[in-house]
């Protein structure tokens, strides 16, 4: 027996619709969200360089995680405008990488400041 593939389309309901801009809008309070703490780390980083650096990766991190969204975004709203059964519209990648990327952040920025407060107290730093 052969069988002819089975093409399922996503439904055209404004629910469809709706989950993908609720999707995209979530991502995009990460982002500020993210983009504000970068922002705070930036203002208190003044004479401290480690931190600075902190801070702008962080900032890049955003606006990379930003475009990501907005990319998924278009590419799921093209695909739902036409039809296509080019899916799946899950997204098993983006999520995965926002938790492992913000935990090397937070483990840095841990390490960089313990760094910092052993320096400034006469402690040899690791």
């Amino acid at each position: 027996l052969v069988f002819a593939p089975c093409h399922v389309f996503a439904p055209r309901t404004p629910q469809v619709y709706f989950a993908n801009e609720r999707t995209f809008l979530v991502w995009s309070s990460l982002c500020v969200q993210l983009g504000s703490i970068a922002i705070g780390i930036l203002a208190i980083s003044f004479h401290r360089p480690n931190i600075l650096h902190v801070g702008i990766l962080l900032g890049v991190l955003t606006t990379i995680f930003f475009l990501y969204a907005l990319t998924l975004f278009h590419r799921r709203a093209h695909g739902l405008r036409t039809r296509s059964p080019d899916g799946p519209y899950d997204d098993r990648f983006g999520p995965t990488m926002v938790a492992a990327i913000l935990l090397v952040a937070l483990v840095c920025n841990a390490v960089i400041s313990i760094n910092q407060s052993l320096a400034s107290s006469g402690l040899p730093a690791s």
